[in-house]
C-alpha cells in the first residue's frame, strides 16, 4: 500500500505527532488496566503503532484472539485494512473469528468489509487508548492528516466505527469558487442527465452530477450566500448547507474518512469532521454543531433549464487531476464514468454498512424527509411512476412530487386537483386556485445511508 505523506494543515501534523509521544509514554506505563496478560498486549499494540511491522501481527493476532475480549476487535480490523501480507492476513481473519464467531472470507476486500460491518452494527468499546493507537497507524501508514483527524475523537466507539475510503485529506480535489456559464450555453449538457440544483433569492444554478462525481465538493457563494455543494458518490446523495458557522465561513474538503460510507468533510479552519447526510459535526473543536441545510433539488439538465431559463451552470472544470486523467484516455466528466457500475448493482457495497431492511435493495434511491421528528423514504422509481403521492407523516399530509430524478416534498394536500394543474416549484406547490403548499426540506440518498441515520423511519411504497 503506497504510504501518504503530510500535506496542507501543519495544526493537523502536529496533533498527530502529540498522539505519537502518548503512545510512547503508555507503552511504557501499561495502558490496558485489565489483566496482566491484556496490559502486556496493550503495551505491545501501543509498540507496535509506534513502529508498525508486519512481521510481528500474526503473534499479536494470535494473542487477540486468546484473550477472549471481544474490545480488540477494532484493533483486527484496522490491522486487515492497513496491512496486506497474507499471512498476517491469516492470522487476524482466525483472531477475528475466534472473537466474534463470524468467518471472513479469504478474498481480503470481502473479509474487510464484513469484518468492519460487524462493527457498525454493535457496540464495541475498544476503550480510549484505542483512538490514540489507530491516530499514530494512520499517520504512519496513510497520512499524517488523517490520523490527526483521528487523534481529536473523543468516542472510542465512534473511531472504531471510521474506516478509510482509499485517499488522503483533501484528495479529491474539490471546486472552489467554480467558474460559471449561462444555462443557454451549456451545450456540453444533454436534457437527460442529472444536475444539482440550487436556488438563492433571483439566483439558480446547476451543478452537473457528471462533474460533482469526479469533485463531490463545491464551497461556493450564490446569491451572497456562502454554500457548500456536497456529494456522496457512495451513497448517491446530494446537500446543500450553508457554510457559516458562528459568524466564520468555512471552506470544506474530503477528510479520506468514511462512516457507514457516507462521505466525512473536514473544514480548512478548525479540522473538524462533518457528516455529509447530516451536516453534523461529528468530531474536533466544532463538534455538535449542525450546517444549516438549503433545498437542493435533483432534477434532469432539461427539466431544471425549463424551469429557470436563467440558470447559471458550472462550466467544464479545469482541474489538473481531470486534464492528467483525458490525456491517458480517460474522460472522468462523461456522465456515469466515475461510477457508473457501482450504481448499476443494486446490492453490492465497496465499503462497511449496516444492512437496512429488506424491503428495498440496499442501494435503492430514496427521498428523504423528517417532519415533526418522524422520518419518512419514498423510493425514486416507484414514484416517478405515479409523478405524485400524497403521504401521512404522523398526523400531517405531505405530498411528494417526482422530479423524475428525484422528488420534492411538500406540506399540505392538493385535495382533488388534477396533477397536471399542479406547479411543483422551488419553494411552493401552487395549485389551481393560486394556494400554495409550501416545500418541506429533504434530502435524497440510498435506503442503507438513510435508514443507519433513521432505523425507525417509515417507507413508501409498503
Amino acid at each position: 500500500m503506497q504510504r501518504r505523506r503530510a500535506h496542507g494543515n501543519p495544526l493537523l501534523t502536529l496533533v498527530a505527532v502529540v498522539a505519537l509521544a502518548a503512545l510512547s509514554v503508555s507503552c511504557v506505563a501499561g495502558i490496558g488496566g485489565g489483566t496482566g496478560a491484556e496490559d502486556s498486549l496493550d503495551g505491545d499494540l501501543a509498540a507496535f503503532a509506534t513502529a508498525p511491522d508486519e512481521s510481528s501481527i500474526p503473534g499479536l493476532a494470535d494473542r487477540i484472539g486468546e484473550s477472549g475480549n471481544t474490545r480488540y476487535v477494532p484493533y483486527l480490523v484496522d490491522l486487515l485494512r492497513l496491512f496486506s501480507s497474507p499471512l498476517a492476513a491469516e492470522h487476524v481473519r482466525s483472531a477475528f473469528t475466534e472473537l466474534t464467531g463470524v468467518e471472513l472470507e479469504e478474498r481480503y476486500s470481502a473479509a474487510h468489509l464484513r469484518a468492519a460491518s460487524w462493527l457498525l452494527e454493535t457496540t464495541t468499546d475498544p476503550g480510549s487508548d484505542y483512538i490514540e493507537w489507530k491516530a499514530a497507524l494512520y499517520a504512519d501508514r496513510l497520512d499524517e492528516p488523517l490520523g490527526a483527524l483521528i487523534a481529536q475523537i473523543r468516542d472510542p466507539v465512534l473511531a472504531a466505527r471510521l474506516t478509510w475510503g482509499g485517499v488522503g485529506v483533501g484528495e479529491i480535489p474539490e471546486l472552489n469558487n467554480p467558474k460559471l456559464i449561462a444555462g443557454a450555453e451549456a451545450a456540453f449538457l444533454t436534457d437527460e442527465e442529472t444536475v444539482f440544483g440550487a436556488v438563492q433569492g433571483a439566483q439558480a444554478r446547476a451543478y452537473p452530477l457528471r462533474f460533482m462525481d469526479f469533485h463531490e465538493l463545491a464551497n461556493d457563494t450564490l446569491n451572497g450566500e456562502d454554500i457548500v455543494v456536497v456529494n456522496c458518490t457512495l451513497c448517491r446523495s446530494g446537500t446543500m448547507f450553508r457554510r457559516t458557522v458562528d459568524g466564520r465561513r468555512l471552506d470544506f474538503l474530503t477528510s479520506g474518512l468514511l462512516l457507514n460510507s457516507n462521505k466525512l468533510m473536514v473544514d480548512a479552519q478548525a479540522s473538524t469532521l462533518w457528516l455529509q447526510l447530516s451536516g453534523e459535526a461529528i468530531a474536533g473543536p466544532l463538534e455538535g454543531a449542525i450546517l444549516d441545510q438549503l433545498f437542493l433539488s435533483t432534477i434532469r439538465w432539461g427539466d431544471w433549464l425549463a424551469e429557470h431559463p436563467a440558470t447559471e451552470v458550472l462550466a467544464v472544470p479545469q482541474s489538473g487531476a481531470a486534464l492528467r486523467a483525458l490525456e491517458q484516455g480517460l474522460d472522468v466528466y462523461e456522465p456515469g464514468a466515475a461510477y457508473g457500475r457501482y450504481y448499476e448493482d443494486k446490492e453490492g457495497v465497496r465499503f462497511p454498512i449496516v444492512m437496512p431492511p429488506d424491503v428495498f435493495p440496499p442501494k435503492a434511491l430514496v427521498a428523504t424527509l423528517v417532519l415533526d421528528g418522524l422520518g419518512l423514504a419514498v423510493e425514486v422509481e416507484a414514484l416517478e411512476e405515479v409523478a405524485l403521492q400524497v403521504l401521512r407523516v404522523g398526523d400531517r399530509l405531505v405530498v411528494a412530487v417526482s422530479t423524475r430524478a428525484g422528488a420534492r416534498f411538500y406540506l399540505g394536500s392538493p385535495g382533488p386537483a388534477d396533477p397536471v394543474d399542479l406547479v411543483a416549484g422551488e419553494l411552493a406547490l401552487t395549485l389551481p386556485d393560486g394556494s400554495e403548499l409550501p416545500r418541506l426540506q429533504s434530502s435524497q440518498s440510498f435506503w442503507f445511508a438513510w435508514h443507519a441515520l433513521h432505523p425507525d423511519t417509515d417507507w413508501w411504497p409498503r
